[in-house]
């Protein structure tokens, strides 16, 4: 994925299935069905339709729903692929799969799936449930913004987070009937701004707890997203806002860290089992993190912080300065898992890198789907324990953050172009690690 990107839209695609034809005309309750080769249910091993258990059972649910992004620059799409395995196989989405709008974002809604146009001109925001082992459009909406994150409030209730890249205009928060699919209310927000320095704020990530939202953000430049403000950026920040009128109380800053999260990522705010809050700043020139003036770096480490159940500030006693555990790397992203053991994927900064022509050459290289320099470990959140995960490749990295947690297990994908692409997964408790099934492309999410 690219920086600058086109606003161009792109419908639906709905196929010829083997038995039925369905119509295009029907938004609210339309089968989806991108079976290009035809083959609706082609038989496994056993002999029985993908559909049957062999004991009559046509309900069976396909477990895993892997987004994969395919095509070349000029024509690129997401292909919803189902499949039963992670660990073993192939994930292909030609001629399978549900086929939506390039760079789409998702979010899991219990057994449901929704799915978010998040940069082609639709800015449509719907939802997916399985009915008879197959994906059945319910419900749709339309915004106004790009959403960049989002948050479930309660089994009916979600929030998402629009936002302009660049200018000073309000942000615009959706609340959503997840149920219906209906817009119960658009809040209007204005984050921090600096006019004089040229300083907006882009959300980063949004999370509701115990009646409150917290959203963390970046100071950005006004007329360049690509670029961070200093000495804005240089402070970790979110705005605690009240629910459901979505007002700011306050914002918390600390200058132990950076700004937080980055540019579209689904991870800058993680609640552990306890209800404790964690977060990270990458402070990372491939993570985007760069200012186009000298000193061109946040002065900040990149690290970790933490917001404890029943408090609206950061811990003072909390604080993992995570370039002081491994010398000259950097977060790019952080997936807490299970037990106070997050799974981190981290880039090499060290001093040699930091010259203006490095600088220039690298930003953004974590996320834009080209360098392969995202290493990965896991980082023990009580003890600060950090286990370098050497069997695990080099990858290149996304701007969105597909991984799936289950249980003290992560999935999610390393790959490199034109030579490997694998779901691996990562137990946390035991720090086993699996290489798993081939995806003939660029993951984008994995959901269940």
């Amino acid at each position: 994925m690219t920086i600058s990107k086109l606003n161009l839209a792109k419908f639906f695609v709905v196929a010829m299935m083997s038995f039925a034809l369905f119509s295009c005309s029907d938004d609210e309750n339309q089968t989806i069905n991108n079976d290009k080769n035809g083959t609706e249910n082609p038989d496994d091993n056993n002999g029985n339709s993908d559909n049957d258990n062999g004991n009559g059972d046509t309900n069976k649910k396909e477990k895993y729903y892997v987004a994969v992004l395919t095509g070349d620059k000029n024509s690129k799409t997401d292909i919803l692929v189902p499949t039963n395995d992670l660990e073993s196989g192939e994930i292909n989405p030609v001629g399978n799969g549900y086929e939506l709008l390039k760079y789409s974002h998702y979010q899991q809604l219990g057994d449901d799936i929704v799915v978010i146009d998040y940069f082609n001109q639709s800015k449509e925001i719907f939802k997916f449930v399985e009915k008879y082992d197959k994906l059945e459009k319910q419900g749709s909406l339309n915004v106004g913004l790009n959403v960049f994150n989002q948050t479930m409030v309660d089994e009916n209730t979600s929030i998402y987070a629009g936002s302009q890249l660049t200018g000073f205009d309000d942000r615009e928060f959706y609340v959503v009937d997840t149920k219906n699919m209906q817009l119960k209310n658009t809040i209007k927000l204005k984050l921090e701004q600096n006019k004089l320095q040229l300083a907006t704020a882009i959300p980063t990530g949004i999370l509701y707890r115990d009646g409150k939202v917290f959203l963390s953000y970046i100071n950005t430049l006004s007329t360049n997203f690509s670029a961070i403000s200093l000495p804005l950026a240089n402070e970790a920040k979110i705005a605690v806002l009240s629910y459901p009128d979505l007002k700011i109380e306050k914002t918390i800053k600390d200058l132990r860290c950076p700004n937080l999260g980055r540019l579209q990522c689904q991870t800058a705010l993680q609640q552990d089992e306890k209800g404790d809050i964690y977060t990270f700043a990458t402070s990372s020139v491939y993570c985007g993190m760069i200012s186009p003036l000298i000193p061109y770096v946040a002065k900040a480490k990149s690290g970790i912080l933490r917001i404890k159940k029943g408090e609206t500030d950061f811990d003072k006693d909390f604080h993992i300065n995570f370039e002081k555990i491994k010398p000259g790397y950097k977060i790019n992203d952080m997936y807490y898992v299970a037990d106070g053991k997050v799974v981190l994927r981290i880039v090499k900064e060290d001093q040699s890198f930091f010259n203006q022509a490095n600088i220039r050459k690298n930003a953004w290289g974590a996320v834009d789907g080209k360098q392969n320099i995202l290493e990965t470990g896991i980082l023990d959140l009580n003890t600060k324990e950090f286990t370098m995960l050497t069997e695990i490749p080099k990858s290149n990295g996304t701007f969105t953050s597909p991984y799936l947690v289950e249980g003290t297990k992560v999935y999610f994908q390393v790959s490199k172009p034109n030579e490997y692409s694998n779901i691996y997964s990562i137990d946390v408790a035991t720090k086993q690690v699996k290489k798993g099934a081939n995806v003939k492309g660029l993951v984008t999410a994995i959901l269940k």
